[in-house]
């Protein structure tokens, strides 16, 4: 290898293209990359890179050019024109008139000391892929064939006058030696990381090696923490493999810093120094991201995500394409490490996918599909010249807006690759890349693809997409249903799910039934299964049960079970199970009821495969399907009972400890109440068919849906025939509303507190009348706190002249406890602790946990309005009502990382006949986060 001089970085890849080819020559040749002479301090132009190349026949002064296009050379004083690729021209400065002048004053310098050349020849060079026209005197040569001319021009023997002409020129400097790499030159910093040009003195060729210093001041334990994880992130790329990715080879640690010792790609340049010269062609832009996506699609097979692609780790060299800088890196089963430089990136720049900077403190929990957001900022980067920068989805300015010649559909495939949310992404980089293929090559969508168009989202849940389209053949609306699976899967594991899900469509396309939606056709899209569906007008269940429309009653509630009933006992007898039934999947048009997604049926007995997960939705899975185990039709008569238990009740018949644990243990069935003793409006007679078939053993279970629909029509005669009566013979109102069910009995104390026995702290509660069931829906609009004298039918005590009186004992208070759940948005909790109603006034708790770094405020006090609403059940709004001078402090502004809890008072009293309190917090400024609780009554 020549030997290397040089007294600065090399800050361009134009510098060390050049050097690192020089260096190809033998050891009797001296590159010197930088020309300094007495009264030449340098380049005289910014395109100048003046290279002095001493060999045993003379020396040679090179000029680099690194221009890329169209060059049209002439002699001087006529200027170069440089006509680019994207289109456009523009005159250069003739370089060869300054270059004559260099050499005559290199030839000076080096006479006068001594050591005057055999000979001095001259050349200006230019990278391969520039396009050479006319003719000049002087040798005007590409990179690749400069070596050779050297050779030929300078070659010989070794002898004594190079070494005493670089000593001339820029004195000698000792090598520096990373085990056996040669440092020969320094390419560049960025931050505490400094890259070098190395030789490989065993293996006899170029690399590059990048030192990084760990911080001195690190603690002991921090730095060793460090240390593996920055090893453990340099190692992920030493396992990658691929044409298109530039290779790390060895790892050197020592105890300040570490070496990553990497390839070098010869004459590449990254591609935002591609960019700083015009936009690429389509077809080159295609190219670049077509070679990016595979080498992507590989590292992802891998379960390696790349999370930092951006033009500067993508280098070109001719038509090659290399993706470097795997420094970010994740792989899927491994934690993130909270670094400045991955929360600054997700911050500053464009190529970061939404869901980066949702991530709290540097833990960002991102998948393939944030490559995928990347690589289409970089392609549309690469047309454009400008990254995407719409903050709007509906507003994003499409490629060919910029570049009219773009081909048909490419915007199309840029704008799903940039979704803001991931599951309307290709979810699978391999799916990205055969859509820029196919439009590369010209080849068409997948017929079936294209007849479902005019696509609308409508609907996201955490397992699928649902769109209104139209399908062109038919001509109609249907229901597309896109299926999400794990983007975490491999390729293998992606394909047998795939496979199961459309075996499961083409098992649901067989059940012909009036209560059962009809499923037209299924089909693979961009490696996604899509599932087609009748288009059917109504609402699901589940807004019955959330509040958005009214509670169903006792009767509609078995309405609705019978005709489910009857459609899975149907599918039952045709050997098929739904598995995932839930209120969702129950759409209600009027009282007609149609069950939905039988697309994750199977056949009964049939287990689910060991590579993947169960299926569906855990909290309505019966105890068999959530472990695993094979689904039978006592797996939908489960679901089913928890779908009316949750009508019934507002309740998931199990906590959430019994869930978590997967129903073990026997301790499970003794811990489900019974409907009636949580609505007062439930008969009895429902609860023995009920529990039933909510029995976690499978022998306990009711052991088929025909006889659980037969339970339920004998517990409904038994209603109709008057054997149940109400507890107490008191005319009941069922209010079942959200999470709880909630019941007002007529004739009951109006005692009224939030958070159960006990919150009022053993104080004696008056004890109010008794009003006729008339007269407590006669106040109800305005309520008033009743008159605390005795009942009228008492006869009060005459008053006496004793000074003292002993007071009467209060009858007992009736106990009621209520319930709320908190809401958590973007990191930030709030619940009701406690509301209490004491003396025609409330007391509200709030309790606020801020788990991000940023404050989050509430409460102005000019402003406050507005910001806290609370309204009940029963058209009561009680916003106006909160007395501002009582807010705490301390829930005006709650810091990161911190939890606060403070009491307001309302100057009036909710109505104790409501069943349901609504309250909604907003934010102040912020993210604009507004928190909807509500609190739920229970009678004991």
């Amino acid at each position: 290898m020549a030997d290397l001089r040089t007294h600065r970085e090399l800050t361009e890849r134009g510098e060390a293209a050049i050097v690192s080819a020089l260096l190809a020559l033998g050891d009797a040749y001296v590159v010197l990359p930088h020309l300094l002479l007495s009264g030449m301090l340098g380049p005289r132009n910014p395109d100048d890179l003046d290279v002095v190349v001493l060999g045993p026949g003379g020396a040679a002064l090179i000029e680099y050019r690194h221009w890329h296009g169209r060059l049209t050379v002439s002699e001087p004083p006529t200027p170069w024109i440089l006509h680019y690729a994207a289109g456009g021209s523009e005159p250069r400065p003739n370089p060869l008139a300054n270059l004559s002048d260099k050499a005559d004053a290199l030839l000076e310098h080096l006479s006068a000391n001594g050591a005057a050349p055999a000979a001095l020849l001259t050349a200006v060079v230019v990278p391969d892929r520039t396009e050479l026209e006319g003719d000049a005197e002087q040798p005007i040569l590409p990179l690749s064939k400069l070596v050779r001319w050297l050779e030929d021009a300078l070659g010989g023997s070794a002898t004594p006058w190079t070494t005493q002409a670089a000593d001339l020129l820029r004195p000698p400097v000792p090598p520096r030696m990373v085990n056996q790499y040669r440092l020969t030159s320094l390419l560049g910093r960025q931050g505490d990381h400094t890259t070098y040009l190395a030789f490989d003195t065993l293996k006899h060729r170029l690399v590059t090696i990048r030192e990084m210093p760990y911080d001195p001041f690190q603690r002991p334990e921090d730095l060793d923490r460090v240390r593996t994880e920055l090893l453990r992130e340099a190692k992920l790329t030493m396992e990658l493999f691929h044409p298109a990715i530039a290779r790390i080879e060895q790892l050197i640690p020592q105890d300040d810093c570490y070496y990553v010792v990497g390839e070098w790609v010869e004459g590449a340049q990254n591609l935002r120094e591609a960019l700083s010269q015009g936009v690429l062609t389509v077809e080159s832009a295609l190219d670049m991201a077509i070679a990016c996506a595979d080498a992507l699609s590989y590292a992802h097979g891998r379960g390696i995500v790349h999370r930092n692609v951006r033009p500067e780790n993508i280098l070109l060299a001719g038509r090659a394409v290399k993706l470097t800088n795997f420094k970010m890196a994740k792989k899927a089963d491994l934690g993130t490490r909270s670094t400045f430089d991955l929360r600054q990136m997700a911050q500053e720049s464009p190529y970061a996918a939404p869901e980066f900077k949702l991530g709290a403190e540097g833990h960002h929990r991102v998948d393939v599909r944030a490559d995928v957001y990347a690589l289409g900022a970089v392609l549309y980067e690469a047309l454009v010249g400008s990254p995407p920068v719409h903050l709007d989805e509906k507003y994003w300015n499409p490629p060919s807006a910029s570049r009219p010649a773009t081909p048909q559909g490419l915007d199309e495939v840029i704008q799903q690759a940039l979704r803001f949310d991931p599951a309307q992404r290709f979810s699978t980089m391999a799916a990205f890349r055969e859509r820029l293929l196919a439009l590369r090559e010209g080849r068409q969508p997948d017929a079936k693809s294209a007849r479902y168009g005019e696509r609308r989202l409508v609907k996201r849940t955490r397992n699928s997409l649902l769109y209104r389209a139209v399908d062109a053949v038919r001509g109609h609306e249907v229901a597309l249903k896109k299926i999400l699976i794990d983007p975490a899967l491999s390729a293998e594991a992606r394909g047998v799910m795939v496979q199961r899900l459309l075996r499961e469509a083409q098992i649901a396309r067989t059940l012909v039934h009036p209560r059962i939606v009809t499923v037209l056709d299924q089909f693979v899209e961009d490696e996604d299964p899509y599932v087609v569906m009748e288009w059917l007008e109504g609402h699901d269940v589940r807004e019955h049960l959330d509040g958005r429309r009214p509670v169903l009653s006792c009767e509609e509630a078995l309405d609705l079970v019978r005709q489910v009933g009857e459609a899975l006992a149907y599918a039952h007898d045709q050997g098929v199970v739904h598995r995932d039934l839930k209120p969702e999947n129950l759409m209600r048009d009027g009282s007609r009821v149609t069950v939905l997604d039988f697309g994750l049926a199977s056949l009964a007995g049939a287990e689910q495969p060991l590579e993947v997960a169960p299926a569906g939705t855990p909290r309505y899975m019966a105890p068999e399907v959530l472990q695993g185990l094979a689904a039978d039709p006592r797996s939908d008569v489960f679901s089913l009972a928890v779908v009316l238990y949750e009508l019934l009740t507002g309740r998931y018949p199990y906590g959430p400890e019994v869930l978590l644990g997967r129903f073990a243990g026997g301790e499970s069935e003794g811990m489900l109440a019974p409907p009636s003793h949580l609505n007062l409006a439930v008969p009895p007679a429902l609860d023995a068919p009920l529990m039933k078939a909510l029995a976690v053993a499978l022998e306990a279970r009711t052991p088929s849906m025909a006889e659980f629909l037969t339970e339920l029509a004998a517990a409904d005669e038994e209603m109709n025939a008057g054997s149940f009566l109400p507890r107490g013979n008191a005319p009941l109102k069922a209010i079942m509303l959200g999470g709880l069910g909630l019941v007002t009995v007529a004739g009951l104390g109006l005692g009224l507190y939030f958070g159960g026995p006990g919150l009022i702290g053993g104080l004696p509660q008056p004890q109010a009348p008794q009003p006729s069931p008339s007269d407590a829906l006669a106040a109800r609009p305005g309520f008033e706190q009743p008159p605390t004298s005795m009942p009228s039918e008492v006869p009060a005590p005459e008053p006496t002249p004793q000074p003292t009186v002993a007071p009467a004992t209060p009858a007992p208070v009736r106990e009621v406890s209520w319930t709320s759940s908190a809401v958590n948005i973007a990191g930030v909790k709030v619940r009701v602790e406690r509301l209490i109603g004491i003396e025609g006034q409330s007391l509200l708790t709030l309790k606020v946990t801020n788990t991000t770094d940023a404050p989050v405020s509430f409460f102005k006090p000019e402003a406050a309005l507005g910001r806290l609403l609370i309204t009940d059940d029963l058209s009561g709004d009680y916003s106006r009502d909160v007395d501002w001078a009582s807010l705490p402090l301390v829930l005006t502004q709650v810091e990161g990382g911190q939890t606060a809890e403070g009491t307001v008072r309302l100057t009036r009293a909710i109505d104790p006949a409501a069943g349901m309190v609504r309250l909604i917090l907003k934010e102040e400024g912020g993210m604009g986060r507004e928190f909807l609780i509500r609190a739920y009554r229970l009678e004991h």
